[in-house]
């Protein structure tokens, strides 16, 4: 399997929106205060790059894991997953000793594999910068 690098980010400004695509991190700039961040339309030709790239809040950045839900809906770091007979858990990056990369914090969720999407019914039914916070499950002790 491919692994696509796309992200999505919430548009800075009272009026944001969520937008997808390729992410452009640019330097910070003293003036501002911030670094400026970037999304750029997914297969975007040279001149889009150029012309047409929106920017966005850096604290919405949000990866893609590689993985759709039950919807055909795409699956980021950050967005709430509601798993049948489990309950509501938020994808997140773990590095740790046994796994890195985007999966559920809690051990009381199974795995976000394409199987189990399937198996446990998994949906997208917000994201942690839209809606209350999800209740994180702390991961259980071995």
């Amino acid at each position: 399997m491919v692994r696509k690098h796309l992200y999505k980010a919430k548009t800075r400004g009272e009026k944001a929106f969520w937008v997808q695509g390729s992410l452009i991190v640019g330097e910070f700039n003293k003036y501002l205060g911030y670094a400026s961040h970037y999304i750029v339309k997914p297969k975007a030709r040279i001149l889009d790059i150029i012309n047409d790239y929106i920017e966005v809040d850096c604290d919405t950045v949000c990866e893609f894991s590689g993985i759709y839900d039950i919807n055909n809906q795409p699956i980021f770091e950050g967005d709430n997953i509601d798993i049948k007979d489990c309950g509501t858990f938020t994808v997140e990056f773990i590095n740790g000793p046994d796994f890195l990369g985007l999966n559920f914090k809690s051990l009381e969720a199974p795995p976000l594999t394409d199987a189990n999407v399937i198996e446990f019914e998994m949906k997208v039914v917000g994201n942690i910068y839209d809606a209350k916070p999800i209740k994180k499950l702390s991961r259980r002790k071995k």
